[in-house]
């Protein structure tokens, strides 16, 4: 009954900048996540704090419009991260040290042969 009203209500204010209004209070002090938690619509807590994630993240609500494929998203960066940060630290080490040795030979490079750079450009020097 009520959800299936809920739902299409909460996702159209969230098409339109709703958003930004999630931590809003009301007259009574509390915000649309407070009160979809007192009602126990967990699905639409869910739903405004990936909003609200998003929204931070990428600058919109939503990546597709389809809460499976967020999912999916949201899964696969978790799933990364803790190879990346715990089953494999050497390996992200490994690629940090090797971005930080190229920065650092084109630094060289570039300081050394300061006529060059002119010339890179094509700024006869």
């Amino acid at each position: 009954g009520r959800l299936e009203e809920q739902v299409p209500a909460a996702d159209m204010l969230i098409d339109v900048g709703g958003v930004h209004l999630l931590d809003i209070p009301d007259c009574m002090g509390q915000t649309p996540i407070v009160l979809a938690q007192r009602s126990k619509n967990t699905y639409i807590v869910a739903c405004f704090i990936k909003a609200q994630v998003f929204q931070f993240l990428f600058g919109r609500p939503y990546i597709s419009r389809n809460h499976y494929a967020n999912l999916f998203i949201c899964f696969m960066l978790v799933t990364i991260s803790i190879w990346a940060f715990v089953v494999a630290p050497e390996y992200l080490a490994f690629l940090v040290l090797g971005a930080v040795r190229c920065a650092e030979n084109i630094w060289h490079s570039w300081c050394s042969a300061p006529s060059a750079a002119p010339r890179i450009f094509g700024i006869p020097g």
